[in-house]
């Protein structure tokens, strides 16, 4: 990301055994997490962002939280492109997105993706 002005130090914690998906799939996954990331650092400016895989039976869960302005849900909603883009990348991976915000708090991204079906290789 070109417009650092600050030092951003980004924290990666991975919980569990990873699994390998088809690569359409981890290109999704991949995007979901660069875009959440440089949503907290372009927008949020945020210091420190914590990105965090989970790998349970049935699930990936994926946390990406951040110290950064936070923002209002209502407002951003239908109006950034960025937004749009995850919801339809979670939606083609048949996952769901919860994000929670709080101005001056930073804000938390939680993506719950099945590691059901088809997705995973073998």
């Amino acid at each position: 990301i070109e417009e650092l002005e600050k030092p951003v130090t980004i924290t990666f914690q991975n919980n569990g055994e990873p699994q390998r998906f088809h690569t359409n799939i981890e290109v999704a996954v991949f995007r979901l997490v660069q875009e959440s990331v440089t949503n907290a650092i372009k927008h949020g400016k945020s210091k420190h962002v914590w990105v965090k895989i989970e790998w349970l039976r049935d699930i990936m869960n994926i946390s990406i939280r951040d110290n950064g302005n936070g923002f209002d849900k209502n407002e951003v909603r239908n109006k950034s492109f960025g937004l749009i883009g995850m919801r339809e990348r979670i939606d083609l991976l048949k996952g769901e997105m919860n994000i929670n915000s709080t101005l001056g708090k930073g804000t938390n991204v939680l993506f719950r993706i099945p590691l059901t079906g088809n997705f995973i290789e073998n």
